[in-house]
């Protein structure tokens, strides 16, 4: 029974205990889809993160991640082409962030900011966080002209305003 109590507090140290989280940017990215329609087609995408880390203390997660939006990659040359040159001018705007502060570790929900094209707008999402802290997913909904960002539209096919974006990241403890 003292063995149980001694590893049950040493569990609860470890999570109590301030710690910061690399994220592993060669494991790390993002991955974004939309409609488009008429034809109801899916548009995805994934660029890494090309910075971050995370601080975990007394169970709460904060931290800011970094997207440099020339690394989107959409599969069709051309099309990367157009969504960052015309659409989100990463000429101007190179980087997306995304900040978290206070999110508990327990609980399916979060709440963030995300910086995107020059605007910063509140984020609400789900997460999962895996139990020995190595990673955590994220995913939220963005309307695209919250972020001041013209919709889309190319032969025809015009994206919805609705993006969803799944953050994934693989952490690393810091020495």
């Amino acid at each position: 029974m003292k063995l149980l109590v001694c590893l049950l507090l040493t569990l609860n140290a470890q999570l109590t205990a301030a710690a910061i989280k690399q994220i592993e940017t060669k494991k790390s990215g993002i991955e974004f889809s939309a409609k488009g329609r008429p034809a109801l087609i899916a548009i995805t995408g994934e660029a890494p993160f090309n910075q971050g880390s995370l601080s975990i203390e007394d169970e709460k997660i904060s931290g800011t991640l970094t997207v440099a939006l020339q690394m989107i990659t959409t599969g069709i040359e051309l099309r990367d082409e157009h969504l960052k040159e015309k659409y989100l001018e990463v000429a101007k705007f190179p980087e997306a962030t995304l900040v978290i502060e206070g999110v508990s570790i327990q609980g399916d929900r979060f709440e963030g900011r995300l910086i995107l094209h020059g605007v910063e707008q509140k984020i609400s999402g789900t997460k999962e966080v895996k139990s020995d802290l190595s990673s955590v997913k994220a995913a939220f909904d963005i309307k695209l002209t919250d972020f001041k960002i013209t919709i889309p539209s190319f032969q025809g096919i015009t994206v919805a305003d609705v993006v969803t974006v799944t953050a994934n990241l693989n952490l690393k403890e810091t020495k």
